[in-house]
């Protein structure tokens, strides 16, 4: 479960914030180093896991959660009190898709990266089903 479906909608609404107009939002992928200075603000989301518990004894239904990870790189020029800007606007754009858990660290100073860091998990809980063909997560419209 790479969990892309639910990383991309996190990375539109991210993009359809007016607050974020001037932050970029990308998604990431796990196991892949680039470093870079970056010139603006940047969310990076990607998926964090999953952990799910049998329903019941017998059952191909599972019950848990999910997390995606929002990542936040803010140039040192835009001072701390911007990240700290940045990271409430990011909330306050996902804050109707059902998150149940929002667990956010500290706000560091990366002088290799030429930025402030923070980074956020968004819990979201969930259902899995396990079918012979696939796992299926039933979504919100379903």
């Amino acid at each position: 479960m790479y969990l892309t479906t639910e990383t991309q909608n996190i990375c539109r609404l991210l993009g359809e914030s007016e607050r974020l107009y001037d932050t970029r939002i990308l998604q990431a992928y796990p196991f892949e180093y680039q470093p870079t200075k970056p010139r603006h603000a940047v969310i990076c989301v990607s998926p964090d896991g999953a952990d799910y518990n049998a329903c019941s004894l017998g059952q191909s239904g599972f019950q848990g959660s999910y997390r995606i990870a929002l990542d936040f790189f803010v140039p040192q020029r835009f001072g701390s009190p911007v990240t700290q800007d940045i990271l409430e606007d990011a909330l306050c754009a996902v804050r109707d898709t059902g998150v149940s858990r929002i667990q956010t660290g500290k706000i560091q100073s990366d002088n290799e990266l030429g930025c402030f860091t923070v980074s956020c998990i968004l819990t979201y809980p969930s259902v899995l089903y396990l079918t012979e063909e696939k796992l299926w997560t039933p979504t919100r419209e379903q």
